[in-house]
């Protein structure tokens, strides 16, 4: 069965689940290595910062949707190839050139990049195997 556009929004909703249950596990890793206070993250809202990614999430399945549409073969495979190349193109060097100008730590860049290959994973396998 293909899904044809409609693998876009199960896509983005995957990655987006997937990238709550990684900064579920890794929360407090995080907000270490961004050396921020837990009882001050307590006081703001996450519901700006969770539509925002869920909306940038949805623009990744989209150009990854187009960018996969011409590829033949194993649908799957290509598709997690596809996710993992664009990360490595594009995600890990701008976020790693970005942190190494701010003085961020390795390990900031260890989670945040992980997250966003976690999130072009899940998309990419949807996207190639559903399409």
């Amino acid at each position: 069965m293909h899904w044809g556009l409609a693998t876009v929004p199960v896509a983005t909703l995957a990655g987006w689940i997937g990238g709550a249950a990684w900064y579920g596990i890794l929360g407090k890793q995080w907000s270490a290595a961004l050396g921020w206070d837990p009882a001050e993250m307590k006081k703001n809202s996450p519901l700006l910062p969770l539509l925002f990614s869920f909306a940038a999430e949805l623009v990744m399945a989209l150009i990854l949707y187009r960018v996969m549409g011409p590829l033949s073969g194993p649908r799957l495979i290509e598709g997690l190839l596809g996710g993992a190349t664009l990360w490595l193109g594009f995600v890990v060097t701008t976020t790693g050139v970005n942190y190494a100008f701010q003085r961020k730590s390795l390990a900031l860049l260890a989670i945040d990049a992980g997250h966003w290959l976690l999130v072009l994973l899940i998309q990419g396998g949807l996207i190639g195997g559903l399409r």
